[in-house]
């Protein structure tokens, strides 16, 4: 390009542009800075501004609890009911170490109104927290246990705590589901936040909180979590003898451990076991007999063969039993490289296992008919899905059971 063909830009032009661009600078400056001189937006709440909504429930004393009555009080609520085998008692001494080591107001609504009678909470509230000095009324103090009718508590539950609860399917102890957290409430009912009671990190940020060393309304966000099947001891424990194991990462749900069982029965927890040993039986059968075809022991081989049949039943009703009495089925726990190993060799189990009863029946009921080319032609396609599904059997509950994080 011909430089002298390019016009110098006239001086006026190039002083009002920078004029421009000076007050488009100066425009942008004050913006920000009037931007930065607001509040920041606050997060919106997760809870109604205006508070929780009435209620009118029963105490364990009989006395008549509603909204109005803790007004002007700074309280706590918990949720539970009496005949829970998951984190309730957890709960319910955390409420008590929080009480003893503030002072709040507790407040206890039952997840399971119509079992738990003003009676039956009153007999549980005075056994468990034996330390807690009650009133000349027999009442702790600022402790309330509450009951009534089940739509209401629910309700409440669900459109002003925005917290979870439910039946599921389960005997005495695990039929219900509900939230873990304590809700701190303001003196105008209003809640503030949600605190994890098997969480002891989340327990300590909440104790700071109503001992004022804390702002109101702060919630854990980003604080370390006891892991999963840690057993930790809480804190102030000494006094309360109280120890819990974690049972679940899901902070909302009163969900037992993994292995809790639908059925009291002590042995079915031995069943995981017997279906291990049964496979590997099955497995020392097979490989066995294949060994004594080879060599043309023939009736050894028709032994093994039946033998491996029959163990394989066993073990179909073993399986089945187990997993007819267990609410919740074993979770595998690994991490990494393990966890990607694993399914793959469940996913492969179980659609593999699908497919043995089929092809073994066929395979012996060819040999028992004397069909020996169809007998060995399905046989070559039976033996190794049978060897595997055995095999990996054992594989998956060694990783399920006794792999290290398991343990």
């Amino acid at each position: 390009m011909n430089m002298m063909m390019l016009k110098p830009i006239p001086f006026r032009s190039a002083t009002n542009a920078a004029l421009v661009l000076a007050w488009l600078l100066c425009c942008a400056w004050s913006t920000a800075k009037a931007q930065d001189a607001q509040p920041p937006a606050t997060a919106p709440s997760l809870w109604d501004s205006a508070g929780i909504q009435d209620f009118s429930l029963t105490d364990r004393t009989k006395e008549v609890v509603t909204k109005q009555t803790l007004l002007g009080k700074e309280w706590v609520a918990g949720f539970i009911f009496t005949r829970c085998k998951g984190p309730c008692p957890t709960v319910v001494g955390q409420m008590k170490l929080l009480q003893e080591q503030t002072g709040v107001t507790l407040v206890v609504f039952s997840v399971q109104p119509e079992v738990d009678t003003p009676e039956v909470l009153n007999a549980f509230s005075t056994t468990y927290v034996p330390d807690a000095k009650p009133d000349a009324a027999g009442k702790i103090p600022h402790w309330y246990w509450l009951t009534g009718d089940r739509p209401q508590i629910y309700n409440l539950i669900h459109k002003s705590f925005r917290m979870p609860a439910g039946e599921v399917k389960g005997p005495n102890g695990l039929e219900i589901i509900h939230s873990n957290n304590l809700m701190h409430v303001d003196e105008e009912g209003r809640i503030l936040g949600k605190y994890n009671a098997i969480e002891p990190s989340e327990m300590a940020l909440l104790r700071r909180i109503l001992q004022g060393k804390d702002p109101r309304g702060k919630m854990a966000t980003s604080v370390p979590k006891a892991a999963t099947g840690e057993t930790v001891e809480v804190e102030g424990g000494a006094a309360s003898g109280l120890t819990f194991t974690r049972p679940t990462d899901d902070e909302t749900a009163d969900v037992p451990p993994d292995e809790e069982l639908k059925a009291s029965p002590e042995w079915v927890k031995f069943l995981p076991t017997l279906n291990a040993s049964l496979n590997g039986l099955a497995t020392i059968l097979l490989l066995s007999g294949y060994v004594m075809i080879k060599k043309g022991q023939v009736t050894a081989h028709k032994t093994l063969m039946l033998s491996s049949f029959a163990t394989s039943i066993v073990f179909l009703g073993s399986y089945l039993t187990y997993h007819f009495l267990v609410l919740f089925t074993k979770k595998f726990i690994g991490t990494g490289l393990s966890r990607p190993i694993y399914f793959t060799i469940l996913i492969t189990h179980i659609i593999l296992a699908a497919t043995v009863p089929v092809l073994a029946s066929m395979t012996i009921y060819r040999a028992l008919r004397g069909d020996w080319v169809r007998h060995k032609a399905i046989a070559r396609i039976t033996f190794p899905i049978w060897v595997y599904v055995s095999v990996t059997g054992v594989i998956i509950y060694f990783m399920l059971y006794h792999w290290p994080a398991a343990a």
